[in-house]
């Protein structure tokens, strides 16, 4: 990935942590030293993952590797911002900040689609390296070639064969002791 495309995908990870931090913040109530330590409790475990999704960019160009952290760091980000919505609700000292928290459910969503759109930008901008579109290139004339192999099939039919067989000969044992009949010295 060229220097370029770096500061790219690091302005676009930069501007996806800002807006999961002004959403978290939305959830700050003034004077209610719980809600504080929760907000900054959240605002760290959000600090780390994107500092983490922002080296990662830096040190990997592994296409299905990309896909899988921003997945990953997606579904983070929109976990700690959901619970802590719901832990805001639930310690909060005021009833019409509740009410209000609680109403912004709707709003809550709209946010996280737009990140989740910012994620899935982010992965489609990383994508659009050459080096990651060979790379993924590759992947899948390998996945094709594999897809496509005799030998691999008959490897798997006789995986399935020798599986059915054996399940049979100890299932078919286990029948056979459990369906004895009576051998004259009155036990079954």
């Amino acid at each position: 990935m060229s220097d370029e495309e770096k500061k790219t995908a690091e302005s676009e990870v930069e501007k996806l942590k800002e807006e999961s931090l002004e959403e978290l913040e939305n959830y700050r109530e003034d004077g209610n030293a719980e809600n504080e330590k929760m907000i900054n409790d959240a605002r760290e475990r959000l600090n780390k993952i994107f500092s983490d999704l922002k080296q990662w960019t830096k040190d990997t160009s592994d296409p299905e590797k990309i896909k899988a952290v921003l997945e990953n760091s997606k579904e983070n980000v929109t976990k700690t911002l959901q619970e802590s919505r719901e832990k805001a609700i639930e310690i909060s000292n005021s009833e019409s900040f509740r009410k209000t928290i609680d109403g912004t459910k709707d709003v809550l969503e709209g946010t996280l689609g737009l990140i989740s759109e910012g994620f899935k930008a982010t992965g489609e901008l990383l994508m659009n390296n050459p080096a990651m579109k060979n790379a993924a290139q590759r992947a899948d004339e390998r996945m094709d070639t594999l897809r496509k192999s005799e030998g691999l099939k008959r490897g798997v039919d006789a995986a399935e064969d020798f599986t059915n067989k054996m399940n049979s000969t100890i299932f078919g044992g286990l029948r056979n002791l459990l369906d004895k009949k009576d051998d004259g010295d009155g036990q079954q």
